[in-house]
């Protein structure tokens, strides 16, 4: 959440404030008498003041009640949560979230001596203020917009041979973010047994950005449910909170419509195996949000639609697709991207009478406030094979406009698809691609993807445009290490248009076995 120790700073040289990942926005620990951490010198004063804890003698207790029962409910698993993972052999455990944990395992000598181990352990006592008591409290556990205060401040220290740990939030969410932080306060020294050091800590933690997102791609390989689960498992442990579901694209359609059922039907890899079902869905909703992590899903229109056959109910209805099959053959990549360039017909007679209750429904089972709609690489040479598409070009172009064609009947789609989101109070969200159609005013939030072109975000902040940044942040692109994510930078000087940034996991080349590397082997880094 803020700025990170120096990547070079050797082992033996971090303090207990090192230990936590993402690094708090502002920690205080209380030095040693010699004024330096000596991990080496843990028992004679070179960790400062400590105290030993099992998950085993962590106990919970609200120190302002909380009578919302389903409040209560997040932060007792959340507390839960917190105990079962405490432990850095646990098989459920999720890998990587810790960047460095595997050197923090072992000091530099590597072994704890066996006075250290056998110190007793001390009573742990979790004392949670949650200062929102309002009749809206449960809205601070399930967000489902940018407006919640995620901060917290937080107090760890050992008073006579018992350790309190205090916690001050205005929101369920904040509590969260503060255990999240309470679990990386420890090192692990012997089974079932932890310790503190540099005590009383004194942290103040609050969110640099209010979108700290990762996008996963379930159409090139179906992920299933419980493998996306414990994605967002290690994403609360990261504090990041927007969960942006790819989850249809031109090679597969697993979402169950019951409007359209022959979308998944026709659509998805296997319709008995593969297709997010509406209760699953809400399930996987649900559990996000225990976790402070808000599920904003994308539906690509017009173009990457080569799976939305479905749509069509009647025979008659043909042309609503532009398949292009020429173009998608001569693509080298075929399945793998040449088939994104189909597309939607944006002048089809019945295009918006048949995506409108498709539309209708999606918005009614996505709680969040905000709707992803791609917009990203429509192919005009593909478009200008449907001859409806050809002749209104040809119109076009007889006045002489300025727009190229198919910006401008993009745009005209791309409206009439952000009306029907406002009926809802849904928020837009699209590619930069679209800020090629000038004249795209409405109220909606731009995700930069493409890095050659590094005026984007001026342009949408110039046109008063929010923004989230993907640039740097490709997970799927194996050239990018942990370390120049890392360094990757977002630009906050405009801290009203300027969301935050997204972590992008295309899954072409990932599935249910790899996503776990592929993702968490450099996401700690883009979270913090």
């Amino acid at each position: 959440m803020a700025f990170a120790p120096n990547l070079d700073k050797p082992i033996g040289d971090l303090s207990p404030a090192d230990l936590i990942w993402p690094k708090p926005f502002d920690i205080n620990c209380t030095k040693p008498t010699n004024g330096k951490f000596d991990r080496n010198e843990m028992l004679s004063g070179g960790w400062g003041k400590i105290a030993i804890i099992s998950p085993k003698q962590l106990h919970l207790n609200f120190g302002i009640p909380v009578k919302n029962v389903k409040v209560s409910n997040v932060i007792n698993e959340a507390f839960d949560r917190l105990q079962s993972h405490l432990s850095v052999y646990d098989v459920n455990d999720v890998p990587y979230t810790r960047m460095h944990f595997i050197p923090l395992r072992k000091n530099v000598k590597d072994t704890w001596s066996k006075q250290l181990k056998n110190l007793p352990i001390q009573y742990t006592l979790v004392v949670v203020n949650l200062l929102e008591i309002g009749d809206n409290m449960d809205k601070t556990c399930f967000v489902t917009d940018n407006h919640v205060d995620e901060s917290y401040n937080m107090v760890i220290d050992r008073k006579d041979m018992d350790v309190v740990v205090e916690i001050n939030a205005s929101s369920c969410v904040g509590v969260l973010r503060a255990l999240s932080s309470l679990q990386y306060s420890v090192e692990y020294i012997d089974t079932g047994k932890f310790i503190f050091g540099g005590l009383p800590i004194y942290i103040h933690d609050k969110p640099r950005f209010k979108w700290r997102g990762l996008m996963v791609d379930t159409s090139r390989h179906f992920i299933p449910l419980s493998r996306l689960k414990k994605v967002v498992d290690g994403m609360e442990r990261l504090k990041l909170n927007v969960f942006h579901w790819h989850i249809v694209d031109s090679q597969s359609f697993p979402f169950e419509s019951k409007i359209y059922p022959n979308l998944a039907a026709k659509g998805a890899y296997d319709d008995k195996n593969a297709v997010y079902r509406r209760d699953e869905i809400k399930d996987f909703i649900e559990y996000a949000g225990k976790r402070g992590v808000r599920i904003v899903p994308e539906f690509d229109l017009p173009a990457h639609t080569g799976s939305w056959g479905g749509l069509s109910i009647d025979a008659a209805d043909t042309g609503l697709l532009v398949r292009c099959p020429n173009i998608v053959k001569a693509d080298e990549r075929l399945m793998e991207h040449g088939v994104d360039k189909v597309a939607l017909n944006p002048l089809h007679p019945k295009i918006l009478k048949l995506l409108t209750p498709l539309l209708n429904e999606i918005f009614d089972l996505f709680p969040d406030n905000y709707i992803h709609f791609g917009g990203d690489e429509v192919n005009a040479d593909c478009w200008e094979t449907n001859e409806q598409i050809k002749k209104w070009k040809a119109n076009y172009e007889k006045v002489g406009n300025s727009v190229p064609w198919h910006s401008k009947l993009q745009g005209i789609f791309t409206k009439k698809i952000f009306k029907l989101a406002k009926t809802k109070n849904k928020r837009p969200i699209v590619w930069d691609d679209t800020l090629s159609i000038t004249d795209l005013t409405e109220d909606h939030v731009v995700q930069w993807w493409r890095g050659w072109l590094p005026s984007q975000i001026n342009i949408a902040h110039q046109r008063n445009l929010q923004t989230t940044s993907s640039v740097g942040y490709y997970l799927d692109d194996l050239s990018q290490s942990w370390q120049k994510m890392y360094q990757q930078t977002i630009d906050d000087s405009s801290s009203t248009l300027s969301l935050g940034g997204e972590a992008a996991c295309w899954d072409e080349h990932a599935d249910d076995d790899n996503l776990d590397h592929r993702i968490f082997s450099r996401l700690p880094a883009v979270g913090k």
